[in-house]
């Protein structure tokens, strides 16, 4: 709370002295629904300071108190994962259980034998092998920088150089890149282009620019993703539309041409 104000509203819910009296297992369906969202709120602002022993303290409670380890494991995985090379991020996984076969974070059972950071390639590989990953971190990111919103997103640097870094280097893994990765990829792309905060508008327009490069996209869909890149610009970042647009048609010259409401959207830009 002395860091960041914004902590205050968690006194009173997750860090109230009331919270000792709470039983997950035998609470009602509407008690562990509200208790999950706050939980969710609660982890998209810690990220930014995950790494200091405070938010640690933070989250043992958490862990102690609600058991979020099983019952909001994803949650508790997109806050780590951004710090997958660091010692307490091996801690985490190391209490926590991935029960199905067919889960996409089997791979983490490494971790927990060996003890050892999860590797960026690593990583990537199975971004690239499971395009359902890059999915569950682009979810995240959006709804992270969406509760931070506005000047406070700024705090979301790691979250947001995580989800660029990942989904890059999935794309340089990939032996192909198949429609599954691209559907997975460009839902948060035109969610990137509206964002108010730049660093995710930016995150978004480089991955566009990486996506274009690595395979042909149809038609249909680069007109989609050029009338959302031209609608709502900030003017911080026409240059980089401007590359990005260059980009597009250089690599599809064949193919493309530009719908009149991308052209409208163009003539509108001072």
């Amino acid at each position: 709370i002395e860091i960041d104000s914004s902590f205050l509203e968690f006194e009173k819910t997750l860090f109230d002295f009331s919270a000792k009296e709470i039983q997950r297992a035998v609470e009602i369906k509407e008690v562990n629904e509200l208790l999950n969202k706050t939980i969710k709120r609660f982890m998209f602002h810690l990220s930014p300071y995950f790494m200091i022993p405070s938010a640690h303290k933070c989250l043992e409670w958490l862990i102690r108190r609600f058991n979020i380890n099983h019952y909001n494991k994803e949650e508790m995985l997109m806050l780590v994962l951004p710090y997958h090379q660091t010692n307490i991020f091996v801690r985490c996984i190391q209490i926590m259980k991935f029960e199905d076969p067919t889960s996409k974070w089997n791979f983490l059972e490494d971790v927990k034998r060996t003890g050892l950071p999860l590797s960026k390639y690593a990583l990537w590989n199975n971004g690239s092998s499971q395009p359902s990953l890059l999915d569950f971190i682009g979810k995240f990111t959006y709804e992270a920088v969406k509760e931070l919103g506005g000047s406070r997103g700024t705090a979301l640097q790691t979250m947001i150089s995580f989800y660029f870094t990942t989904t890059i280097g999935a794309l340089e893994q990939a032996p192909t890149i198949t429609d599954n990765h691209i559907l997975m990829i460009s839902k948060y792309l035109v969610k990137a282009y509206k964002s108010n905060v730049n660093d995710f508008t930016a995150a978004g327009y480089m991955i566009t620019a990486h996506l274009v490069t690595k395979t042909k996209l149809s038609v249909k869909l680069l007109n989609e993703l050029m009338d959302k890149i031209t609608k709502s610009v900030n003017s911080a970042l026409l240059p980089n539309i401007i590359y990005l647009l260059s980009i597009m048609f250089q690599t599809h010259s064949e193919t493309l041409t530009m719908s009149d409401s991308t052209i409208l959207n163009l003539v509108e830009l001072k």
